[in-house]
């Protein structure tokens, strides 16, 4: 069997319109220290290396937040050329699109892994774990994407329903729903076969 390394695409390009009046466009909360002992995007990155080294990390963000970007992942030794710097904003996909055929170009057999930048992870050595049970899965050509159990009826998520076990608490998705309603997400809390989409 071939190796297939996995590689990480960190999305921290967005302009921390949610989080005003502490996060602006030029100092969106992904750039600034709100939990731990870095900024949100350092905090990501630390929490990756010991799954994904820093030559596999590739970023992606929007010309006016470059160069602050590279300045705090110079400590880590992150490849300048692995950043993404968008002219404008053209949403997720695009960056992702682009960086994904970027890495498929550069290794054929990549296992490719994609992270907001301004997620607050409380327990890192378990979500480590859950990250080296789904690349067993994507290894196997599973298209993985991470649940969590939701605390109230949150409108500005995605939903994952879940669908038959495949295995080893891992299960197929019977159907995604972006940003319900508010009797919708509150139906899906009570339903308790629905997460949110990490």
């Amino acid at each position: 069997m071939k190796d297939r390394p996995m590689y990480g695409v960190i999305l921290a390009g967005g302009s921390g319109t949610r989080f005003w009046p502490t996060s602006r466009e030029q100092s969106p909360k992904q750039l600034q220290k709100i939990v731990g002992t870095g900024t949100m995007l350092q905090n990501t990155v630390q929490r990756l290396l010991p799954l994904i080294p820093i030559e596999n990390l590739y970023l992606a963000t929007n010309h006016q937040q470059a160069v602050e970007t590279l300045r705090q992942l110079d400590s880590f030794g992150f490849y300048p050329n692995h950043l993404l710097a968008e002219p404008c904003n053209r949403n997720t996909a695009i960056a992702i699109g682009l960086l994904a055929k970027i890495i498929i170009d550069k290794d054929p057999n990549a296992i490719l892994a994609v992270f907001p930048a301004d997620h607050v992870v409380a327990n890192s050595e378990s979500f480590i774990k859950i990250l080296q049970k789904a690349e067993t899965f994507a290894k196997r050509d599973y298209l993985v994407t991470l649940g969590i159990p939701p605390t109230r009826p949150e409108t500005g998520f995605g939903y994952l329903k879940q669908g038959p076990e495949i295995e080893d608490r891992a299960y197929q998705v019977e159907q995604f729903v972006e940003k319900p309603d508010r009797l919708k997400a509150a139906q899906y809390l009570e339903n308790e076969n629905h997460y949110w989409n990490c």
